[in-house]
């Protein structure tokens, strides 16, 4: 099983740098799956992807599968297949502690922060019709632009927040959320159009690993550790 993932997502997928092996929720799964499919989970080699050509590699058949919290959306619905939900992340608006926002309602008209190469813009459009969007290349310099009030907020999703939190617990001091989650973005395991049967598969196999528990400690181990938040298998 060939799958398709990134190395630098913490608690997801990531290259640990004392072992030199990949972990995280993501990697966890992969291993899942494989066993439940091949019968022995080393039976898994992961390619490293980006977000920019993680859907040529399947196209290309480089890869079987893309686990790599690749949300699912009509877009890209249209380019490959995506198996049930296996991950539902939450996004939010931040802001500073010292600033007068408590709603979104404060923030229409506002500058707000994305990063690019998200689906956070739509989100944002969505809640904040009003607002002004600026992109930006990387979380550290939509942070940099927040904590220099260039805007006013940063739509972030959980799983940029825990790794944040798991390089420094100290480095969100000073901020806080506003408005609640104004999404909930659904990823979803990637496969190459068309490939029915594999599809199926993962799905049963997916399926059966909520249910028995497995997707329950792949989260526990992988991301609990560090929201401190319990969650269940999405439906």
């Amino acid at each position: 099983m060939i799958v398709g993932t990134y190395n630098d997502d913490p608690y997801f997928s990531y290259l640990n740098p004392k072992t030199y092996q990949l972990q995280g929720f993501d990697i966890d799964l992969a291993h899942a799956i494989t066993h439940e499919m091949l019968g022995d989970k080393s039976k898994v080699e992961f390619i490293i992807i980006n977000a920019s050509n993680r859907i040529s590699y399947l196209q290309e058949r480089k890869v079987d599968l893309i686990l790599a919290e690749m949300t699912i959306n009509k877009e890209r619905q249209q380019l490959v297949d995506f198996s049930d939900i296996y991950y539902m992340a939450g996004q939010s608006l931040l802001v500073k502690n010292d600033q007068p926002f408590h709603s979104l309602n404060d923030l229409e008209n506002k500058n707000i922060g994305v990063i690019s190469d998200s689906t956070n813009v739509d989100s944002v459009k969505h809640a904040l019709p009003k607002a002004e969007i600026h992109l930006f290349n990387s979380l550290s310099s939509g942070f940099q632009a927040l904590a220099q009030d260039q805007i006013q907020a940063l739509c972030i999703d959980d799983v940029l927040l825990f790794a944040l939190k798991g390089e420094d617990n100290n480095y969100i001091e000073g901020y806080r959320f506003v408005g609640g989650e104004i999404s909930w973005e659904p990823y979803g395991i990637a496969v190459k159009r068309g490939c029915k049967d594999l599809l199926r598969n993962v799905n049963k196999i997916l399926q059966k690993i909520k249910d028995d528990g497995r997707w329950q400690q792949i989260y526990d181990k992988n991301i609990k550790q560090v929201s401190n938040i319990s969650a269940r298998p999405p439906s």
